[in-house]
This record gives C-alpha cells, structure tokens and sequence, in this order.
C-alpha cells in the first residue's frame, strides 16, 4: 500500500528549429590585420539546424510519523543536429557540446530538526567537439596531451552528492556536505576536469 503519497509526473517533448544559426569555431585562425595565426573564436553559420528532445520529472513525497521523505528524479533526452533544407533530412552531424541523456535521482528526508539526502547524476558523453582539439595539425598546439585523454575519457560519467544538516535554533543551521562522493573524474568542457570529492562543514543562519 502506498497509503498517503503526493507526487507529481510531469512529461514533455520539444523540437525546435533554427534558422542561419551561428556557432563559434575556437581554432586557430589568421589575424585580418596582421596576418598572423593566434587562438581565437570566429562565428560560422551553420545554415539549419534541429533539436528534438524529450523530459520526464517526478516528485513522491510520503509522512511516516514525525519523519517526512521525499523522492525526486528527472531524465532528458536530446538529438541536436544539423539537417538539409534542401531535403529536410537530417545529415547526423551533432552540434557541439551537447549529450543526449541526463538522468537525475534525489532522495531527502526530515524528522524534526534534522534532515538528510543525497543526489545522483548521470550523464552520457559529448557528442561533438571543436575541430581544432582532435586534428593532428593543431591538436597538441592547444592542449598537449589532451586529445589521449579525450579517446578513453569521453564516456559519459556517474556522480553522486550527499548532505546532513542539524537546526541548532530557530535560526542558525549545522550542515555538512560531499560533492562527488564517487570521486568521479569528468570534463564539462576540454581542459575543465570537474573538482573531486570534497567535503564541506557549513554555518547558517537567518536574522
């Protein structure tokens, strides 16, 4: 029996599509003026492009005595790519910096003056990266190194986060926290590996 549980199922589909997109290219690129080569970003037009997607969030909450526990969680999927206006089909060319799923899964309970939870994320791969950090030519010229690190590191990633927290009063609040309990190593982005697990000790308080 479920008995006494509130919740709420919220489920939606998108597609959006863009015309004259611009995108900007980091590269290397020649100086308008001087001539010369430097790091730098232009803007490319990528003529079309589509993104069709969908997502799915749930809120369960449930009171058992003086103790309330609540269940939250969410998955997104998304196909970004560019497509032919001549044909109308897609040509699977993905856009940059994206991934097609993100899942999220939170749990926190409260009983009096003291709560807990924890969250968990997962998240797949980039699909597509900038040229410039995976062609031999230039590669090594950016991020020496980077693109080995790429090839077996760019698999998607699981990361978990768990906190406690005590009311001392009305209005001060004792709360402790672990990012990346799972001590997990991920890139948002090339060159920005995500902090490992920490541990922080926090005082609040209201006035």
């Amino acid at each position: 029996m479920l008995g006494e549980v509130k919740g709420q199922l919220d489920l939606s589909f998108f597609f959006s599509q863009n015309s004259d997109m611009i995108e900007y290219l980091f590269g290397i690129f020649p100086d308008p003026v001087t001539g010369l080569s430097g790091l730098g970003f232009q803007a490319a037009n990528v003529e079309q492009s589509r993104v069709y997607g969908t997502e799915a969030e749930i809120l369960l909450g449930k009171t058992f005595g003086s103790l309330d526990a609540a269940v939250s969680g969410g998955y997104t999927y998304v196909y970004p790519v560019e497509f032919n206006s001549y044909t109308g089909q897609s040509t699977d060319l993905y856009l940059k910096y994206r991934r097609k799923h993100t899942a999220k899964l939170g749990f926190m309970m409260t009983r009096k003056k003291f709560e807990a939870g924890f969250d968990m994320y997962a998240r797949s791969r980039i699909l597509r990266i900038d040229d410039v950090f995976l062609n031999p030519a230039t590669r090594e010229q950016i991020l020496p190194g980077f693109y080995d690190y790429w090839q077996t590191h760019n698999t998607g990633y699981f990361a978990m986060d768990i906190n406690a927290g005590y009311k001392l009063s009305n209005s001060l609040t004792l709360s402790v926290a672990v990012r990346n309990i799972t001590n997990t190593e991920y890139m948002g982005r090339p060159g920005d590996i995500q902090p490992h697990r920490n541990l922080s000790l926090r005082l609040s308080g209201k006035f």
